[in-house]
């Protein structure tokens, strides 16, 4: 009788296994309220949909990169052509492509296969609208979410049934349709609630003042950190991962804050950051308000014009004025 090998019967198990971990899917929970999910991993791509919290999304990517890919949830809507799909709602092509609006200017989010079945939730021109399916992706960025630890498995005791398998999480509900994307150009939607890294409005209606909100500058360096504080000077300290050697002894870093003014260059000298934010008084001078950190190539195309930036306040040794993390900038209306 032949033997089957034994790395044979491993690799069948080690394969099933594997299976039924994918089945399984880390999940992430959502912080903040009304926080975008966009087509692609930068913050001008397209609003596909927002989600808040306890909202929960499965995970495709990492944790740890600045945008985390994840499914879209079953409240959200995308788009197939509809000449791809036959009357039984089947991709009739080899792949198909599916974006997150009803236009070939929309990115793609998906792909779909020759047989696939739709689900269809309405027709706006040649596009129609469909559910989300398990391959979508859209992306979120990292400041606003956070692994799920899974719910530890109970061990069966000896001589008695296993317990029954506790039920998946809910699907978040279905919230009411805003604007129908065949109406709205690509980074053209509104922005009604918190954006994300470095997050740009584009409205252009009434203009309003730059008003400063700067937190007083704390007290010089103490010689003792605060408690809590990072033991190791290289340990990374909140979303913008400074290491504590470069901050303040002393002082609360990472805090939430929001400041506002026209950006700028930094002038010459040891400052945290090249960018920062100024206001100019009645002749014109300028004085700065706090230093920018935040993606350079983005911020240095952004010189000139007048923002409200909100995101983690950091104390930097050697200045006096805070410096903020740039997790949304928001343009000013007119500017």
């Amino acid at each position: 009788m032949k033997k089957t090998p034994i790395f044979v019967v491993f690799s069948f198990v080690l394969s099933l296994t594997n299976a039924d971990a994918a089945d399984v899917g880390q999940r992430v929970a959502v912080k903040g309220t009304r926080i975008n999910l966009r087509a692609a991993a930068d913050p001008v791509a397209e609003v596909v949909g927002q989600v808040s919290e306890p909202d929960t999304l499965i995970l495709q990517g990492s944790v740890d990169d600045p945008w985390v890919k994840v499914t879209p949830p079953d409240n959200i809507d995308l788009w197939i052509f509809a000449n791809l799909v036959d009357d039984n709602a089947k991709v009739n092509v080899k792949k198909a492509l599916v974006r997150s609006g009803a236009g070939l200017n929309y990115k793609t989010v998906g792909e779909l296969e020759l047989g696939a079945p739709v689900t269809i939730r309405g027709k706006v021109g040649d596009w129609l609208k469909i559910a989300p399916f398990p391959t979508a992706a859209v992306w979120i960025t990292n400041s606003y979410v956070e692994l799920v630890a899974p719910a530890p498995v109970p061990q069966p005791e000896t001589g008695k049934p296993a317990p029954a398998e506790s039920a998946p999480l809910p699907e978040p509900a279905r919230q009411p349709e805003t604007v129908e994307p065949a109406t709205a150009l690509p980074g053209s939607q509104p922005e009604p609630g918190q954006p994300e890294l470095a997050e740009v409005s584009h409205d252009t209606t009434a203009p309003v003042a730059p008003t400063a909100q700067a937190e007083p500058a704390p007290p010089g360096p103490i010689s003792e950190r605060k408690p809590g504080a990072p033991d190791n000077p290289d340990d990374p300290v909140g979303p913008a991962k400074v290491p504590a050697s470069k901050l303040r002894a002393g002082v609360s870093q990472a805090g939430s804050g929001s400041y506002a003014g026209l950006l700028a260059l930094s002038p010459a000298g040891p400052h945290p950051t090249p960018f920062r934010l100024v206001l100019f008084d009645a002749d014109n001078n300028p004085s700065t308000v706090c230093y920018v950190l935040g993606n350079r190539k983005q911020l240095d195309t952004l010189k000139g014009q007048n923002f409200t930036i909100e995101g983690a306040v950091y104390w930097f040794e050697g200045t006096d004025l805070p410096t903020i993390f740039a997790q949304n900038i928001l343009r000013h209306r007119g500017r």
